[in-house]
């Protein structure tokens, strides 16, 4: 097993993960935006925590047992970083839009459904004096 630098930090973190989420099994007495923050915030400090060990292990690599800068490190560019907002906020328009169009499905469907129930509701009314005319004819000839 490999040693890691911020074992206690890594495990605070996935402590607070799990017992959110066995709270969320059980109770509905922590808001979702809180719950959805906290886990955001949690899952952000595990990636930098990694983040930070991989980095600290190639400085020691480098500076400490003189080794060469290894390749294989993740770079990112000038332009890496000038596409990224830009990425993110089509990403999270997208996302928005996609959140209205399934509301407004929702919505529809859900007019379609009642509509449905109210249409069988009738119906089914329509067919009680029926059903008892057919239960006083079963009743007298028994």
């Amino acid at each position: 097993m490999v040693s890691s630098l911020f074992t206690r930090e890594s495990n605070i973190c996935y402590a607070i993960l799990a017992a959110l989420t066995i709270a969320g099994l059980f109770t509905d007495k922590i808001p979702i935006q809180v719950n959805v923050t906290i886990h955001s915030v949690l899952i952000i400090a595990i990636g930098s925590i990694k983040s930070l060990e991989k980095f600290l292990e190639s400085m020691e690599k480098v500076w400490i047992k003189g080794e060469k800068i290894d390749e294989n490190i993740e770079k990112m560019s000038m332009s890496d970083a000038m596409q990224f907002p830009i990425m993110a906020g089509v990403t999270l328009t997208g996302l928005y839009f996609l959140c209205n169009t399934l509301a407004r499905i929702q919505s529809t469907i859900s007019f379609y459904h009642i509509s449905l129930l109210e249409v069988q509701s009738v119906s089914n009314l329509c067919l009680i004096p029926s059903h008892l005319e057919n239960l006083r004819i079963m009743t007298r000839t028994h």
